[in-house]
């Protein structure tokens, strides 16, 4: 992931441009689906805390197993004092925080706390294991966008048909003359953005517009 090769929404648009438009990402209607975005978007905020928790209490188990006698509540407040998490949560992307973490790096400040009570042995161990961990969460991650951008371009009628109707056209520099754009607001207002991405985060698959009228 941090040869950022992901195809996002913004990557999606230079062969789709003309069926996405400016579309933001399908997911939290905010901000334009970059690389960063994804790590960023409010739509995975639950999913990034129960990571940052199990990648906490990985830390703090291995530490007392290598030393027993350590205080557990002593070590969590040191740990979170690191800051990886409250300086995503006040958005010092200037700092260094968990989402760098989950992209691979290995902080200074992480080895540093970790030297304090591992051998280097140990420490090697621990963060070889720990980020095939976090390798593997990030690929759920990734599964778990994909879900939710599949239900949203349903819901929105982009089928893979009409992908491929597009790419087609876009090939042979064909005209795009559909009847509307389904990102018009004229045709679809941001109401039914909304109402699709409540869908989504509720775990709904299935939308019947024939009952649901687009205002």
């Amino acid at each position: 992931m941090l040869a950022e090769q992901l195809p996002v929404l913004e990557k999606t648009k230079k062969q789709f441009y003309s069926l996405y438009g400016d579309a933001m990402c399908l997911l939290c209607y905010e901000e334009f689906e970059t690389f960063s975005h994804i790590w960023n978007c409010s739509y995975h905020d639950n999913f990034i805390l129960r990571t940052y928790n199990k990648f906490k209490n990985n830390i703090l188990d291995f530490i007392l197993d290598q030393q027993p006698t350590a205080d557990f509540t002593n070590l969590s407040v040191e740990f979170d004092a690191l800051g990886f998490y409250t300086n995503l949560q006040s958005q010092l992307l200037n700092q260094l925080t968990f989402i760098d973490i989950l992209k691979g790096f290995v902080p200074l400040v992480l080895c540093d706390f970790l030297n304090s009570y591992l051998s280097h042995s140990q420490l090697t161990e621990f963060i070889l294991r720990t980020y095939d961990i976090i390798y593997d969460d990030c690929g759920l991650l990734w599964q778990d966008r994909c879900t939710g951008f599949s239900v949203s371009e349903e819901a929105l009628g982009f089928t893979r048909r009409i992908k491929r109707l597009y790419r087609y056209k876009s090939k042979y520099n064909i005209d795009h003359n559909f009847s509307f754009s389904l990102f018009n607001l004229d045709h679809f207002s941001i109401n039914s953005f909304d109402f699709i991405s409540s869908f989504i985060r509720n775990n709904i698959k299935y939308i019947d517009y024939y009952t649901y009228r687009v205002t």
